[in-house]
């Protein structure tokens, strides 16, 4: 009736990659909204002829590269998991 215990770990773990890479997403979009916000303040900034320091942003985008690769490896680790957790 049940699955044997392999394919149960496999799901279990592609349930754990696939939590993480739904919270991955999230920081994303966290990460997008706070560039949003830096490159606002920087675009009123510009116009009063003020200097700008993006080092905040130059940060998201470092964060946001970091995001990205660990979705990747997620993503990957899922697709190999995927076919003994769910079948061909």
């Amino acid at each position: 009736m049940y699955p044997t215990d392999e394919i149960l770990v496999a799901r279990g773990k592609y349930s754990t990659l696939n939590k993480e890479r739904r919270e991955q997403i999230k920081r994303a979009q966290k990460i997008a909204e706070t560039m949003q916000a830096i490159i606002y303040k920087h675009v009123a900034t510009m116009q009063t002829g003020s200097p700008c320091d993006f080092s905040e942003l130059q940060t998201c985008m470092d964060n946001m590269a970091k995001t990205a690769s660990k979705l990747e490896e997620l993503i990957k680790s899922m697709r190999e998991i995927e076919p003994l957790a769910w079948g061909e």
